[in-house]
């Protein structure tokens, strides 16, 4: 509140802070962190763009850690394995679900809407890691690397 005189009376102003806030179908993010979120992405994407773009070392890819990488951030395992165009589809994909769900919920009265919006995010995630493994998997068969080791191929190729 602030308080100001003006001719023996008191007004009181209530200032209220407007805050832009993203909502991302499971956390609402304030305007700022969502900046800082961003940063931290752009420095993982760097770094890791070392290895991906390195000299090409042709040893056996564990496609557990490509599928992981990929549902974490989706289209981080596909950039790591050197496909960016594949890796920024998925993330830019992502994004877009992000975004227009944040808009749904904020102009639509339904409460069902962020559930939908984070079983969205988690399909596309799932997705995403599927893509990735799947990657890894034909990497390894490519250049003659058994798959054993991997027990999630066992389960999904039966």
């Amino acid at each position: 509140m602030l308080c100001f005189p003006s001719h023996k009376r008191v007004h009181h102003i209530q200032v209220l802070k407007l805050t832009n806030y993203w909502n991302t179908g499971i956390i609402l993010v304030k305007g700022g962190a969502m900046r800082s979120i961003f940063v931290w992405l752009l420095v993982l994407f760097i770094l890791v763009s070392g290895v991906a773009f390195g000299k090409e070392n042709v040893e056996r890819r564990d496609p557990l850690l490509y599928g992981l990488a990929s549902f974490v951030i989706p289209g981080l395992g596909q950039f790591i394995q050197g496909d960016t165009n594949k890796a920024l589809t998925h993330f830019l994909v992502d994004v877009a679900i992000g975004v227009a769900g944040g808009y749904l919920a904020l102009f639509t009265p339904y409460a069902f809407v962020t559930p939908v919006i984070a079983a969205a995010h988690l399909v596309w995630a799932l997705y995403s890691a599927m893509d990735s493994y799947e990657m890894a998997v034909a990497y390894n068969k490519e250049h003659g690397f058994a798959q054993a080791g991997s027990p999630l191929f066992v389960m999904v190729t039966k």
